[in-house]
C-alpha cells in the first residue's frame, strides 16, 4: 500500500497511519495466498539512508521461502547488539518518547492553519475589546463570583389578591 501527501509513515499523523496500515493484514494473506509463501516480510524504509527511493509512505510486502537467502538476521538478539548498547539506545527511546508525548503529533500544515486561527482569532478579539469594556461598565459589571445571589420569589398569597380586589 502507499499513501500520497506525506514522505513517509513516521510523517503521518496517528490517524492517518492507523488508516494507512488498516489493510495490511488483509494484504499479506492475499500475497502469501497468491504466492504460496511460508512467511512474508513487511518493511517501509523510513529515509534514504534507510533505502528508500521513493518519497511517500508505503510497505513493502516481500513473500518469503525457506532458504532464499533474500534477507536475513543474526539467528539471534544477543548477536545482533550487546547488552550494554541495547539498554542504553532503550533509555535513549525512553526518554524520546517522553519528549514526544509533551508535544502533540501535528503535521506542519495543521500547526500553520491553527497558528493562523489562533491569530484571526485574536485580532477578533480585539475589535471586540472596547464593546466588551463599554457594556461592563453600563451593567455595572463584576465578575460572578462576587454577585450576590438573587433573593427568592415572594410567596403568591392567593387571600391577599381577592381582598385587593374585593
Amino acid at each position: 500500500p502507499k499513501r500520497k501527501g506525506y514522505t513517509s509513515l513516521e510523517s503521518m499523523p496517528p490517524d492517518a497511519a492507523a488508516a494507512f496500515m488498516a489493510e495490511l493484514p488483509r494484504l499479506c494473506k492475499v500475497v502469501k495466498r497468491a504466492t504460496g509463501c511460508q512467511g512474508l516480510n513487511v518493511i517501509s524504509n523510513l529515509g534514504a539512508e534507510a533505502g528508500q527511493i521513493v518519497f511517500h509512505p508505503h510497505i513493502h510486502v516481500i513473500p518469503r521461502t525457506k532458504d532464499d537467502d533474500m534477507l536475513t538476521m543474526k539467528p539471534s538478539p544477543t548477536e545482533m547488539i550487546d547488552k550494554d548498547e541495547a539498554t542504553e539506545m532503550v533509555n535513549e527511546m525512553k526518554n524520546a518518547l517522553r519528549s514526544m508525548r509533551s508535544k502533540p503529533n501535528r503535521s506542519s500544515q495543521e500547526v500553520q492553519a491553527l497558528k493562523a486561527e489562533n491569530e484571526a482569532l485574536k485580532e477578533k478579539l480585539a475589535a471586540l475589546q472596547p464593546l466588551i469594556d463599554a457594556a461592563r461598565v453600563i451593567q455595572g459589571y463584576k465578575p460572578a463570583a462576587s454577585l450576590p445571589k438573587p433573593p427568592p420569589p415572594a410567596p403568591k398569597d392567593d387571600e391577599q389578591e381577592g381582598k385587593a380586589f374585593g
